[in-house]
C-alpha cells in the first residue's frame, strides 16, 4: 500500500489491474492501453498492445502505406481470394466499419517488424488471432476437414 495515499486520504489504496503486452510482453497497468471498445456488460475492453507499443506499430503502418500501394478494388486478397466488393457484400461489413473504407489492412510480421504485404481485414484477423503461428493455422485446416469428412 502506498503510505502517501492512506495518509493524504484516509482511505485504501485503489486496487490498479494490470496486463501483458502483447508485443513488449511487460505487465503495466490498464492506464497503459488504449480501449477498443465495451463489454455488453458496458464495460471497457482494452486493446492487447500497450499504447507505447502501439505507437511505434501504428508509425511503421503509417509509413508502410506510404511505400507500398494498396491493392486496387479489383485485386483479390491472398488468403481469402475475395476481392474488396466481394468482401464487402458478404455481409457483416457495413456494421464493423464505414462503408467508404477499404477493407485492406498492412500485414506485417511482429517479431521483425517487416512488411509482408495487403491482406483484407478478415484475413490479417485470423492471422493475428493464431498468434502468425502456421503450425495453429495448419492444426486449424485439418480440424475443419476431418470436421467436413465426419459430417459426410
Amino acid at each position: 500500500m502506498n503510505n502517501l495515499c492512506k495518509f493524504l486520504t484516509d482511505e485504501p489504496e485503489p486496487d490498479i489491474l494490470y496486463k501483458k503486452c502483447i508485443s513488449c510482453k511487460e505487465l503495466k497497468p490498464l492506464t497503459e492501453y488504449g480501449y477498443r471498445n465495451f463489454t455488453i456488460g458496458g464495460k471497457e475492453e482494452t486493446i492487447n498492445t500497450c499504447k507505447e507499443c502501439k505507437s511505434k506499430e501504428n508509425k511503421l503502418i503509417a509509413k508502410w502505406k506510404k511505400e507500398y500501394p494498396k491493392p486496387d478494388k479489383n485485386d483479390v486478397c491472398p488468403g481469402c481470394l475475395e476481392t474488396e466488393d466481394d468482401i464487402k457484400s458478404g455481409g457483416g461489413w457495413e456494421h464493423h466499419i464505414k462503408k467508404d473504407r477499404t477493407v485492406w489492412r498492412v500485414d506485417h510480421d511482429h517479431e521483425t517488424d517487416t512488411f509482408r504485404d495487403y491482406l483484407c481485414d478478415y484475413c490479417n484477423n485470423v492471422l493475428g488471432r493464431a498468434k502468425d503461428n502456421p503450425d495453429t493455422l495448419r492444426r486449424l485446416a485439418d480440424y475443419i476437414e476431418y470436421h467436413r469428412g465426419a459430417e459426410k
